[in-house]
């Protein structure tokens, strides 16, 4: 099968790892690489045309599918062009449901399937509005990329701090989880994009500018943290739309899939509601408790440990590239079977696809031991 991918998000591994696990199945697959930036459809006439030149490009390439990674880069024009040529169109929805009321709500019924990287709620919000059944597809991380490194014994003893935040703080509707961490006490770090001169905000280490960075720095603290988005801090903004503050949380995070892929134990920051669902985390509801289960995992490379392998296991078990070509290659094989599938079906067709979730026994042992 010949299959295109068009655009990217900033996080290139899940272009790059889905791309070689798709190879490895037998497929042929053409990136275009990242062309669009923002969630706004182009308007001006050079943009508008350059974009069709990549489409033209495309089409000579004569593909079988197209997978979009960001929606707003190719518009309707130019996908009812694709459409017409046999091309099997899906989108994947990778900031949902934020992006809903500016561009992927209007968009969705414009492709064959759409994947999302929210829960049952997400998939309600696509069917009820747009009459969209969408099929969840989680945030993943290729094992090449983000291998396991993490050694229980010795992780954080040689950096500033026991934990890392790994996210920005510096939009309004961000800057909270900066405070919150301040505010905790923790022994933490924070490694993402703050809002003026970085010298200001005493917990900021850095910015990690790729994946690479990224891999290798993670394992080398004890623990880390995640907060994830809340949906009520984009009340007012161009990205509010009815019912996005009821929706609650970002189910998943990127950085939760990647802290468990190099084996670095989780701590969930959830001050309402619960964590990602099935994500072997230890889950706090507010500062003060922050301080004393990051100063306790600190402390206790057994139980870090125990952490780390549960979490490498769950991350093994079905959040690998190779889990999400299986299921790509399923639903480009025969895309209209989706709409005969239940939302429950929609909802968990991805767990039907795990990587390898046997972890090997010296790959044990380091976990408890290295």
């Amino acid at each position: 099968m010949r299959i295109v991918f068009f655009d990217g998000i900033e996080e290139l591994h899940v272009q790059t790892g889905l791309r070689d696990a798709l190879v490895r199945r037998g497929h042929e697959v053409l990136w275009t690489g990242l062309l669009w930036q923002g969630y706004d459809q182009p308007s001006d006439p050079a943009d508008v045309e350059r974009l069709d030149r990549v489409v033209d490009e495309v089409l000579e390439w004569r593909p079988h599918a197209l997978l979009a990674f960001r929606a707003a880069s190719l518009t309707p024009r130019n996908l009812e062009r694709l459409r017409a040529a046999g091309v099997a169109l899906f989108a994947w929805f990778n900031d949902d449901p934020v992006l809903f009321g500016v561009s992927t709500g209007a968009l969705a019924p414009h492709y064959d399937v759409t994947l999302h990287t929210g829960g049952e709620e997400v998939l309600d919000l696509y069917e009820t509005r747009c009459g969209v059944k969408g099929v969840t597809f989680p945030f993943y991380a290729d094992p090449a990329a983000f291998p396991f490194t993490y050694r229980a014994r010795t992780a954080g003893r040689a950096e500033r701090a026991a934990a890392v935040f790994l996210g920005n703080t510096h939009t309004r509707q961000k800057q909270w989880r900066y405070a919150l961490l301040d505010q905790s006490g923790a022994d933490v770090v924070i490694y993402g994009k703050v809002r003026g001169n970085p010298q200001a905000f005493p917990l900021h280490a850095g910015y990690l500018s790729d994946d690479a960075q990224v891999a290798a720095t993670l394992p080398r603290f004890a623990v880390g943290v995640s907060i994830p988005q809340r949906f009520a801090d984009y009340r007012g903004t161009p990205y509010d739309f009815p019912g996005l503050a009821e929706l609650g949380w970002f189910s998943l995070p990127s950085r939760v899939v990647q802290m468990a892929a190099v084996g670095l134990p989780v701590v969930d920051v959830r001050p309402d509601g619960p964590g990602p669902q099935g994500a072997p985390t230890v889950e706090v509801h507010g500062p003060a408790e922050l301080k004393g289960v990051v100063a306790d995992l600190a402390a206790d490379p057994g139980r870090r440990a125990e952490l780390s392998l549960a979490g490498y296991e769950w991350f093994r078990g079905g959040y690998t590239s190779d889990s999400r070509a299986a299921l790509l290659e399923e639903l480009a094989t025969d895309p209209k079977t989706v709409v005969s599938m239940s939302r429950d079906e929609r909802l968990t067709a991805f767990a039907r696809y795990p990587g390898s979730t046997t972890v090997p026994l010296r790959r044990r042992l380091t976990l408890r031991w290295g």
